[in-house]
């Protein structure tokens, strides 16, 4: 069954790893010699892997090593994983992105403390977002402090950038689904 924002309910209970969205580029070098690296960008983060939107997908299996960089922090990621599932593109759906979610089969320890770290920083700055914009009067200044933290982007609007907190807190389990903000 899909929740209210087109993602199942089936596979967030299944997840082993809370995720975060990470709007970061990565840089991704397939494990075959004659194959360039090249660069996509992550939608989501979690200790056991990423999520990365594109449609130049690569095969189910595929071995590759990938560096991309915790927004937040100086640091840069470093891992080898392997290409789990991939989401196909979808004519006329805007609510599927397609993409292929890879899982780590090799990341550094320190590596898997800095993206557990990353994921419960921006649990929190969600949580602290949803709180605010369910506010009468919210504080705008503060809105936007918290949007920067968390990487999320520009929006024409209070009202889309209130769906796009909605959607990803719903994401994170911090909203449940019948909630109507």
């Amino acid at each position: 069954m899909f929740g209210r924002f087109g993602v199942s309910e089936n596979l967030i209970n299944r997840r082993r790893h809370a995720r975060a969205p990470l709007n970061s580029k990565v840089i991704i070098i397939p494990s075959s010699a004659d194959a360039e690296p090249k660069v996509f960008y992550a939608r989501d983060v979690s200790s056991s892997g990423l999520f990365i939107e594109t449609v130049d997908l690569l095969k189910v299996g595929s071995t590759l090593k990938m560096l991309f960089p915790i927004s937040g922090t100086d640091k840069t990621v470093q891992a080898k994983g392997k290409v789990v599932r991939l989401v196909e593109p979808v004519l006329e759906d805007d609510y599927t992105t397609p993409g292929m979610g890879i899982e780590f089969s090799e990341a550094p320890f320190d590596n898997a403390i800095l993206i557990d770290n990353y994921v419960m920083n921006i649990k929190y700055v969600y949580e602290e977002l949803l709180l605010l914009i369910t506010m009468k009067n919210p504080d705008v200044d503060r809105i936007m402090h918290l949007v920067k933290k968390a990487n999320i982007g520009e929006y024409k609007d209070f009202f889309d950038l209130k769906e796009k907190i909605k959607k990803v807190s719903f994401s994170l389990g911090i909203l449940k689904e019948g909630l109507n903000l």
